[in-house]
């Protein structure tokens, strides 16, 4: 855990903050060579990822607040302005309404797209998780003390005794697992880096994939149905309990929207097949 990576003068520069931006960098960097494969114009995957990236954050937050809506009513000053606080599902919802719309007002072909966000996606997101981890957001629940994978996130405090980015420690203390006393939270699951290790995987994935495809749109069904099912899995071991939970049920409200999203690809898979074969691009592959 390293949440701040260095200061410019009394100015932190988080590491999470980093993280996030050197994968936006890397899935903007792959989605403009995948574009160039298909013959999309640079200028537009430039204005689609800012567009994806502000609706995502938007979309991230909204979820949370809608999923957390008593705690933010009881403090919403602190919640709404707080650095933690953000649901990927949210963000992956909204950035994709806020894609479509794009789209379609610029007449890009959007199976084709899709397919250029798919790998983009897993990737950005690969990094960014790796942010989290240094954050210490998005913890796991607890595991076996002496377990060789578990991961005890400190209480850090800055000068003057404030608490800072210690969000597993202070879960902990609140349910009493822990005393004040404690230097840090109980070993939970590193959620952050399993999930960020299944996005590499997804990404390399989908690139080995890319070259077989056979029709528009495969390459964006198979992440959202690899990214669904990795997520729901992953959702178990999470110990936060920022996400809410499906209707009172045992599945939470992330893991409720993937399934949506999985049952989406099907149908994605059953239309979208059937259709004409995959055509030729206008620039060479390889350029």
């Amino acid at each position: 855990m390293h949440p701040i990576l260095f200061h410019i003068g009394s100015f932190p520069i988080a590491t999470y903050g980093v993280m996030i931006m050197l994968g936006v960098v890397a899935a903007v960097a792959l989605a403009v060579h995948l574009g160039k494969k298909r013959d999309i114009d640079p200028n537009h995957i430039y204005d689609l990822s800012f567009v994806v990236l502000l609706t995502g954050f938007l979309g991230a937050r909204a979820l949370f607040i809608l999923t957390e809506f008593d705690r933010v009513l009881d403090d919403p000053l602190s919640l709404l302005l707080a650095r933690e606080g953000f649901v990927f599902a949210g963000g992956f919802v909204g950035a994709t309404v806020a894609a479509i719309i794009f789209i379609r007002r610029h007449k890009l072909p959007i199976w084709e797209v899709g397919d250029i966000a798919g790998p983009s996606l897993a990737l950005a997101h690969a990094v960014g998780r790796i942010g989290c981890f240094f954050a210490g957001c998005c913890f796991g629940g607890v595991c076996k003390t002496d377990a060789w994978y578990g991961v005890s996130f400190p209480h850090i405090m800055d000068d003057q005794g404030h608490s800072l980015f210690s969000y597993a420690y202070h879960d902990h203390l609140s349910l009493g697992l822990i005393l004040p006393s404690a230097a840090g939270s109980l070993p939970v699951f590193p959620t952050q880096i399993l999930e960020s290790v299944s996005n590499f995987i997804i990404t390399g994935a989908l690139l080995l994939l890319w070259r077989r495809r056979r029709f528009p749109g495969q390459i964006f069904i198979y992440y959202l149905v690899f990214y669904g099912l990795a997520r729901f899995g992953l959702e178990f071991l999470r110990g936060d309990a920022s996400r809410g939970y499906w209707f009172n049920t045992p599945i939470s409200t992330s893991q409720g929207i993937y399934l949506i999203v999985i049952a989406v690809a099907g149908v994605l898979w059953t239309v979208l097949r059937p259709k004409a074969p995959l055509a030729r691009p206008r620039t060479a592959p390889g350029k």
